[in-house]
């Protein structure tokens, strides 16, 4: 097998990679215009990751050809941290002014970093199927941007999931907690990697787990879908739901009618407490019964089929 059909072969998953973001793209074309500006741009970010990865492919014999595309590559990569952070905030609404400020200002800082000459990257070298960059002195201000701006994030989202008063922000942060995580991991494991000396190109499983990041992230972004997707994973409250209300919709054997209506009060009971955050006082003046009865409802255990 000669050089270039080698080179080939470790195409094939960037080209995959992107070929799924067109796919994804397409799929969801109705629902872009509706997304906010943070999520567009973090899109765009993932997109352009991919296209530079793949064109950087074609300068594994004369790597110092490709110290722009990389200094784009960078560019790109550094950005969707930093949107991806700016995402998580928004979900969370977190997001005012100032701290869009900082990130605006984290991004430029970042930007001129790389674009003055041997600051953050030295040199290109080639690792016989792909190239990677030669650390310069302030490569150091890349890597501490991006572990920052990654944890940050998990945190944000972590905090919204935990905290946040709107059920559906809450939703949302731990569905984007799960798409994100796979994606944190990979890149902190190919930094680790890079540290050690290992010489490694991460780009192509970075771009993976980042297509999982981004179907998740555009099938939720409808709210009925969200809770579909959620009914779906086990620790969540839309599966318990859906695993008690299922059998008395679809079992074999009918349900009775009052056995049916206790759990469906049940349901919408515990919904409303959340809603309260757990205030039991508060959720029966909003379900306009008494304290005593929303208790003695939520304690009761009709027999179901």
């Amino acid at each position: 097998m000669s050089g270039w059909d080698g080179i080939i072969i470790y195409t094939l998953p960037s080209v995959s990679a992107l070929a799924i973001k067109i796919i994804i793209f397409w799929m969801a074309r109705h629902t872009l215009r509706s997304l906010s500006p943070w999520f567009l741009a973090f899109l765009i970010a993932l997109c352009g990751i991919n296209l530079i990865e793949l064109i950087t492919f074609a300068y594994v014999d004369r790597p110092y050809a490709a110290a722009g595309y990389l200094t784009l590559y960078y560019l790109f990569a550094v950005g969707a941290c930093i949107l991806l952070l700016g995402l998580s905030l928004e979900i969370g609404n977190y997001l005012n002014l100032f701290l869009s400020q900082v990130l605006l200002v984290l991004g430029f800082t970042c930007a001129l970093v790389l674009i003055i000459p041997g600051a953050a990257v030295a040199g290109v070298e080639s690792i016989g199927y792909s190239i990677t960059r030669v650390s310069g002195p302030l490569y150091w201000v890349l890597q501490v941007t991006i572990l920052a701006t990654l944890a940050s994030s998990l945190g944000v989202l972590w905090y919204s999931y935990r905290c946040n008063a709107d059920p559906v922000r809450r939703r949302r942060a731990f569905v984007l907690l799960i798409a994100t995580v796979p994606a944190v991991a990979i890149v902190l494991l190919v930094a680790l990697l890079m540290q050690l000396g290992v010489k490694i190109n991460g780009a192509v499983f970075v771009s993976f787990s980042m297509n999982f990041l981004l179907i998740v992230l555009l099938y939720t972004e409808k709210q009925a879908r969200l809770f579909n997707f959620l009914s779906m994973i086990p620790a969540t409250r839309e599966y318990r739901t859906f695993k008690t209300i299922s059998p008395l919709l679809f079992g074999h054997t009918p349900t009775p009618l009052k056995d049916a209506q206790a759990v469906f009060e049940r349901e919408l009971i515990r919904g409303a407490v959340e809603r309260c955050g757990g205030n039991k006082t508060h959720a029966a003046d909003m379900l306009g019964i008494s304290r005593a009865t929303l208790l003695r409802k939520l304690k009761s255990r009709p027999q179901t089929y």
